[in-house]
């Protein structure tokens, strides 16, 4: 999320929009998640987490690849309403998620163990991406790489399962 983010602006200058537009695109895109984070949380209440979950990988991988290729700015909105909804809507529903497997007894702790490894790649993604493009003197391939992570993520949903809990034995029974 980060890479995308901190890349966007340079990304679309280079394709010819200006700094100014690119810049309100990402202020759009930003716009649009807030409204995905709302539908999002609503729609995943209503038909489920995971169908809802899935879509929002799709968006984000097609909103990555749209911006990629992107050389106008009708592009660009494009992958700001894809990517926006995407990425706006698959926030609440990842917490959900966490809070409705594990209940609310070591939430906390759950998040506070995945938090590094999401700031990490927070941190990691924009650094990557800047090599990629010094090397190689375009964004694409590592966008479309991390269109392809979106997808692997997609492909991993299916499988998330509610994890069986043993009962706690009661510290007074012999």
């Amino acid at each position: 999320i980060s890479m995308v983010t901190v890349h966007e602006i340079p990304l679309l200058v280079d394709a010819g929009i200006s700094f100014e537009t690119a810049a309100s695109l990402l202020a759009f895109m930003t716009g649009v998640a807030v409204i995905g984070r709302v539908s999002g949380g609503y729609l995943a209440d209503k038909i489920g987490m995971k169908p809802i979950l899935l879509a929002c990988f799709f968006m984000m991988s097609a909103g990555v690849i749209v911006l990629a290729t992107a050389t106008t700015i009708l592009q660009a909105v494009v992958w700001g309403v894809l990517y926006g909804l995407g990425y706006g809507a698959r926030a609440p529903i990842l917490i959900a998620l966490r809070g409705d497997y594990f209940g609310p007894t070591h939430f906390a702790t759950i998040m506070g163990f995945s938090q590094p490894i999401m700031v990490l790649g927070m941190f990691l993604g924009p650094i990557i991406a800047g090599f990629a493009y010094d090397a190689q003197g375009s964004y694409k391939a590592v966008f479309i790489s991390v269109s392809l992570v979106n997808l692997l993520g997609a492909a991993l949903v299916p499988f998330i399962k509610k994890p069986i809990l043993l009962p706690r034995l009661d510290q007074s029974d012999p």
